[in-house]
């Protein structure tokens, strides 16, 4: 009898790892996008590529996010609507054209009406804005350096998470169109600094996003456990009866490091 032990904590966790949604509510009924039943509109929007490369194309520019909701025929009866829009994954960043070390510092630009709210962060450092409908919110109000600017080396990837996140919502005694939208400033995008703080130029970057696990990469983990546990519990002896024990094979044997999962085979 085999004993085959899996712990898929590590592998679930990066299947489960990515949040991608846009769901719109009118009168009640929820969907994906886009929606107006005549009385109220909702729309809910995400962009995110999965590969940039600035030497190629500047490419933040399609990040962003936007959400809008509002009466859409004239005085609409009792009801509402809302968006919401959620994008969380990680990405593979290497900054280039340089040698040695420096920091970053992400810009952004967003508006937000009253009854709404949007937020955008990569690695860590973001900006969020509600019920602000005086004006486009910045959170690169100079030239820099600013406080909180994350180190990086040249040449050498880093992982930075990328979180976009909006909500809008109206109702029959809130009828007006209220929208919030959000992306990185068009003409200052990230900017780079050296160890003195003196902003860098003709710096290039790289971004990919991180890959995951699918079910079916599970699935096949554990038919190969199914596969190997048999092999792996054969005791091999060997074939002279007069062989010491300490030349005979032991018929317990452990297989780790496959993405995180440990496979003990136990006779």
């Amino acid at each position: 009898m085999f004993k085959c032990a899996l712990s898929f904590t590590f592998a679930l966790g990066l299947v489960f790892a990515a949040t991608i949604n846009t769901s719109v509510t009118c009168d009640g009924v929820t969907t994906m996008g886009f929606c107006d039943d005549g009385h109220f509109m909702a729309h809910a929007g995400l962009t995110a590529p999965a590969f940039v490369d600035s030497q190629i194309s500047p490419g933040l520019g399609a990040f962003g996010v936007s959400v809008d909701a509002g009466a859409s025929g004239g005085l609409p009866p009792l009801g509402s609507s809302s968006a919401l829009a959620n994008f969380d994954e990680d990405y593979l960043f290497t900054v280039l054209g340089g040698t040695g070390n420096g920091f970053f510092f992400p810009c952004f630009l967003g508006t937000s009406d009253a009854g709404s709210s949007v937020s955008m962060s990569f690695g860590g450092i973001g900006l969020g804005i509600v019920d602000n409908p005086s004006g486009i919110a910045t959170n690169c109000p100079g030239p820099g350096p600013f406080p909180g600017s994350i180190p990086f080396t040249f040449g050498v990837p880093q992982i930075v998470d990328i979180a976009m996140t909006g909500s809008a919502g109206a109702s029959t005694f809130f009828p007006r169109e209220v929208d919030a939208r959000e992306s990185f400033d068009p003409d200052r995008g990230i900017l780079f600094f050296d160890p003195s703080g003196n902003q860098l130029s003709n710096v290039a970057f790289t971004l990919v996003e991180v890959p995951e696990p699918t079910a079916w990469s599970l699935l096949g983990i554990g038919l190969l456990c199914l596969l190997v546990v048999p092999i792996l519990g054969m005791p091999v002896v060997d074939a002279s009866a007069d062989a010491p024990m300490s030349h005979r094979r032991s018929s317990r044997s452990t297989l780790t490091g496959i993405s995180g999962i440990n496979l003990s085979v136990i006779s």
